[in-house]
C-alpha cells in the first residue's frame, strides 16, 4: 500500500508539474517572439539544470557517471596494452 501511495504522489506531482510547466510555456510565448522564446527556454533549461546539479538521480550527476566510467575504460585499455 505505501508503495502503492508513493507512485500515486510522484504520478500527480509530475502531472501536477507538467501542467503548471505547460501553462508557464504558453504564457511565455505569447508574451515574446520567435528568437526571445528560445533564448527564455534555454535560460530555463539552464536554470534547472544548475539547481538540480546535487541531486542524485540528476543529469549532471549521470553525465558525471558516465564520464567517470569511460575514464575507467580508458585506464583498464591502457593497462591490456601494456601488458
Amino acid at each position: 500500500m505505501k508503495k502503492f501511495l508513493s507512485i500515486l504522489k510522484t504520478t500527480l506531482f509530475y502531472l501536477v508539474a507538467g501542467i503548471l510547466g505547460w501553462v508557464f510555456g504558453e504564457s511565455i510565448l505569447t508574451l515574446a517572439t520567435y528568437p526571445y522564446d528560445v533564448l527564455i527556454w534555454c535560460g530555463m533549461i539552464c536554470g534547472f539544470l544548475y539547481l538540480y546539479r546535487n541531486h542524485t538521480d540528476g543529469l549532471v550527476q549521470l553525465f558525471k557517471d558516465v564520464h567517470q566510467s569511460n575514464l575507467d575504460d580508458i585506464e583498464e585499455q591502457e593497462k591490456e596494452e601494456i601488458i
